[in-house]
């Protein structure tokens, strides 16, 4: 496999815990435990930096330009404060083999419940999950309905999957 790209997220804060912190600290646990699988990946954004999913200079271009195969999506649920555990969605136009073989090694190596894997659904045709729809490059439509990704519509894209790692409102799901 090549490449793979781990956006994320910033933004949220609850119960003690802040999302950029969480989500730049997960995503380094991420990238070091593939590349002892000998992956080659990277993060899309600094420790205490912002970018944006678009635009020609946001995480999803750095995706595209280090010519990655896979963009990992990862971000708190903020649900209601009882909802708990993992959601990974992939695209509703391409195998569920890389969801499917991450819910598989979450369930083995950690305590993480996995909620659910589901196919994105669907909007005028295209995946709706925007960070799903974007990665796939010309033939998932992107910059179709994202006018800042238009110079996506260049490339093969990524095969994408946004995980929600944790409820960021419910206290025992940030323990």
């Amino acid at each position: 496999p090549g490449p793979i790209t781990i956006n994320n997220n910033i933004g949220m804060e609850a119960n003690g815990v802040m999302e950029e912190t969480e989500m730049y600290r997960l995503a380094k646990r991420v990238k070091e435990l593939l590349e002892k699988e000998g992956l080659k990946v990277g993060i899309a954004r600094e420790e205490y930096s912002w970018l944006s999913l678009y635009g020609e200079t946001g995480t999803l271009a750095k995706g595209y330009d280090a010519d990655a195969k896979y963009f990992i999506s990862l971000a708190p649920s903020g649900g209601s404060d009882t909802q708990q555990g993992v959601s990974i969605v992939h695209s509703s136009f391409v195998s569920n083999k890389l969801a499917n073989s991450i819910h598989e090694q979450m369930t083995k190596t950690t305590k993480m419940q996995v909620l659910d894997v589901a196919a994105s659904g669907r909007t005028s045709g295209y995946d709706a999950d925007l960070d799903i729809r974007e990665a796939g490059g010309r033939a998932l439509g992107a910059g179709e309905l994202v006018t800042a990704n238009q110079f996506a519509s260049n490339y093969h894209g990524m095969d994408a999957i946004y995980m929600e790692v944790f409820n960021i409102n419910n206290p025992a799901d940030v323990a």
